[in-house]
């Protein structure tokens, strides 16, 4: 009496149809932090979702974790890890309705041989589905993509809908030191010091196109940090503080230990970074210019000692040399102009890179001799400088 019924066939055959069970499933997978610093807890989310239109039963869900996670927590729904596996039985996924599977891993440093790339597939269920092969693997046509259903960056619309992947870049680090180059070689000798509350930018774009543009200040000891950056390029501004100028950039062999900064604008480079970077090596040097001068004075009684009763002598044309005779080189790079000594007999080079050997050169005026230099039991305060014959004083560094 089955609908099939042929009054007309003969009595010894039948048949009874079957019609299969089919429930639709696809599942997608995402992270709560795409961009999360080494050793951060991220927690991922596999949504397993039934289109029906029968009711999906005894279905099973593998998660294949990666090197680059490790303390894996937090399993919901009974899960159960093995390993780097980790398995859920749901018994029931009614028509029309989903379900949320959970777990907590935590962040590995990069490094080669090391995958971030999370990948969840259904691996079976009772009902016949019919867009998708469970148990098939998550990439389902080997292209490296992965997910039809979801709108990450790794989607692939050919594949089947039954498996997803989801992943983390680890962040970078930026940073190191701001110190004061005391003798203006642009390299950190022992016992220079860090500066305290330098303005230090850091501008760029990451991966993703994004404008970076973030700003801190040196430490008590002239460190800075800084830290969760997205992998990019980027470049740092170092901005020093009234009366420094900066050092010399790239000196020496060791690049933990020179200057990074343009000395000018104090800007670095480009500086492209990688996932899970650390790269603690971008400094500035500074210093404080330095001051040359002191006074011409006519020695009237010749004993090569500033008395109180003699006059300083205002015009006299000094000049700043170096080993060659040839105009010194200011801290810009720049020849130093001479100069003349002003009414109190004072004069004053400025501006001056230190740790440079500078000479100075007195030119005798018209009708003056030189007095006797570095006169026996006189202080270096009181005494004369210039050779009587050059006009020039020891180099001084």
């Amino acid at each position: 009496n089955d609908s099939g019924v042929d009054p007309q066939d003969e009595d010894d055959a039948d048949d009874e149809p079957v019609t299969p069970q089919v429930a639709d499933l696809s599942l997608i997978k995402t992270v709560n932090d795409k961009y999360p610093k080494v050793g951060d807890n991220v927690i991922f989310t596999v949504k397993v979702s039934n289109a029906g239109p029968q009711a999906a039963t005894n279905v099973k869900i593998e998660d294949l974790v990666p090197n680059g996670y490790s303390g894996i927590t937090g399993i919901s729904n009974s899960g159960t890890a093995t390993g780097s596996v980790i398995n859920w039985t749901i018994p029931s996924i009614a028509s029309g309705s989903s379900i949320n599977l959970t777990f907590t891993a935590k962040v590995g440093q990069p490094a080669i041989g090391v995958s971030f790339v999370n990948l969840a597939q259904v691996k079976s269920v009772d009902q016949y589905d019919t867009d998708s092969n469970p148990g098939n693997g998550a990439d389902t046509n080997g292209n490296g993509k992965v997910g039809s259903e979801d709108n990450d960056d790794s989607k692939d619309p050919a594949d089947e809908d039954d498996g997803d992947d989801a992943y983390v870049v680890p962040t970078a680090k930026l940073g190191d030191y701001v110190w004061d180059d005391k003798n203006g070689n642009g390299i950190q000798d022992g016992t220079e010091v860090g500066v305290s509350g330098v303005i230090v930018n850091l501008f760029g774009t990451d991966q993703d196109g994004n404008p970076v543009s973030r700003t801190t200040t040196t430490d008590a000891s002239g460190k800075y940090l800084f830290d969760d950056l997205v992998p990019g390029n980027y470049y740092v501004e170092f901005i020093r503080p009234a009366g420094y100028l900066g050092s010399d950039k790239d000196q020496g062999t060791d690049d933990s230990k020179d200057s990074d900064a343009d000395k000018i604008t104090g800007k670095t480079g480009t500086i492209a970074l990688v996932s899970g970077e650390n790269n603690l090596t971008i400094d500035a040097g500074i210093f404080i210019p330095a001051k040359l001068g002191d006074f011409v004075w006519e020695d009237t009684n010749f004993d090569g000692e500033q008395d109180a009763d003699e006059s300083p002598i205002q015009g006299v044309v000094v000049k700043l040399v170096d080993a060659t005779g040839a105009a010194a080189l200011n801290a810009d790079g720049a020849p130093v102009a001479s100069t003349t000594t002003d009414a109190t007999g004072k004069y004053e080079f400025t501006n001056l890179k230190p740790g440079v050997s500078y000479i100075v050169e007195f030119t005798k005026p018209s009708g003056f001799e030189p007095t006797t230099k570095d006169k026996s039991g006189i202080a270096d305060d009181k005494d004369s400088d210039a050779d009587i014959t050059s006009g020039k004083a020891p180099a001084v560094v």
